[in-house]
């Protein structure tokens, strides 16, 4: 189990660094968007940021609910 615990923890810590870099390349695309009065590239850039939180907030709690549920497996 402990192995299965494992495999989940590093899901989840690929899974929230992927969702941070994703808002951080939003932020970027909003940010030049903004600068050069493109507003499609704020467009993309705001709902690349939304999408990156939702994944990563979303994809964390689902493996760290099932490390718990592994957890009290005995």
């Amino acid at each position: 189990m402990a192995t299965a615990i494992y495999v989940f923890r590093v899901v989840q810590i690929v899974v929230g660094v992927t969702g941070l870099v994703w808002v951080l390349s939003g932020a970027l695309d909003f940010f030049g968007g903004r600068n050069n009065n493109d507003s499609m590239r704020q467009e993309k850039g705001s709902n690349g940021m939304v999408n990156g939180g939702a994944i990563g907030l979303i994809g964390t709690s689902v493996c760290q609910a099932i490390i718990a549920l592994l957890g009290t497996i005995s």
